[in-house]
């Protein structure tokens, strides 16, 4: 075991937690229900109006249409540019919530140790430890590695904390193999998209 290899010292910015932020709001089911649940009836209710001016209008239908067709689209456009909007808004959200209050300590000078026990995580704000077990799922994107340890907590890692993809492979390996995170590619996928590893996939 290389235990040098199995330790990152990284500087982590607002903008490293904020993108956790908005990264597990897009992809949480329950954020992602509630505002499709908000959304979508939106757009149902405005396509609703001129469905209903149709069907009691007595022009021909063609012309008809002709007079209702931005009504008919509106819907449609509202939907387009809401999602965009609001991500966003959620992603300035998110900075400006973690500059607020006493947050200092959870960004800045980080180190993230992996052994035999858990993970160690040293910060301004003091250490924290979780054993392998408490790991969920390991999120690896383009720009960050997110170890889940509950539905809401995770650590986080810059991708520019490894010298390399070799190192970045090591450490996820390691990972994945102390946890019940089994049966992924990681060097596939550190050298491509956004993948989440979970005891599920």
């Amino acid at each position: 075991m290389e235990t040098n290899k199995l330790k990152v010292t990284y500087d982590l910015s607002v903008d490293d937690l904020a993108a956790f932020v908005f990264f597990h709001q897009r992809k949480s089911p329950a954020a992602r229900r509630h505002t499709s649940g908000c959304l979508f009836p939106a757009a149902a209710i405005m396509l609703a109006i001129p469905t209903l001016a149709l069907i009691f209008n007595k022009k021909p239908i063609v012309e008809a249409i002709a007079d209702l067709w931005m009504l008919f689209l509106f819907p449609f456009l509202f939907l387009a540019f809401t999602f965009p909007i609001l991500k966003w808004q959620t992603k300035r959200m998110s900075q400006h919530l973690l500059r607020e209050g006493r947050s200092m300590g959870f960004y800045g000078p980080h180190s993230l140790l992996l052994n035999e026990d858990g993970l160690h995580e040293t910060k301004d704000a003091g250490e924290t430890f979780r054993k392998w077990s408490a790991v969920e799922k390991m999120i690896i994107t383009p720009s960050h590695l997110f170890i889940y340890t509950s539905g809401v907590e995770a650590f986080v890692v810059p991708r520019t904390a490894f010298p390399g993809d070799q190192d970045s492979i090591y450490f996820c390996e390691y990972i994945l193999k102390c946890s019940d995170l089994t049966g992924h590619d990681v060097p596939q996928q550190i050298r491509s998209g956004t993948h989440i590893l979970s005891g599920n996939t």
